[in-house]
């Protein structure tokens, strides 16, 4: 019982260090957004993980979009990209009140 409850302990402690680590890196995205001009971030492009977690979507989701055509998107070898003003008229599109 006390080792497991030590092992609980331990899991707690790990996980709230990459929780803080992980803020400290939202918080350096976000500074750093806030650098740029909002026309200049319209035409910046994201890459895939990015852009899951502004539409709050897995992978799989954006590529079905993809193929229907909804998300615009640029492939570099591997990696798929999309640019800001693309996801932001995806997300206008689909608003419902």
């Amino acid at each position: 019982m006390e080792i497991e409850i030590f092992d609980i302990i331990k899991a707690i402690n790990t996980l709230s260090e990459k929780v803080i680590q992980n803020t400290g890196k939202i918080d350096s995205l976000l500074a750093a957004w806030t650098q740029i001009p909002a026309k200049e971030l319209n035409n910046q492009y994201v890459n895939e993980d990015t852009a899951c977690a502004i539409l709050h979507r897995c992978p799989n989701t954006l590529l079905k979009l993809r193929k229907k055509g909804e998300l615009p998107y640029l492939k570099v070898g591997k990696q798929v990209l999309y640019k800001v003003c693309d996801i932001k008229g995806f997300l206008e599109r689909n608003y419902r009140e």
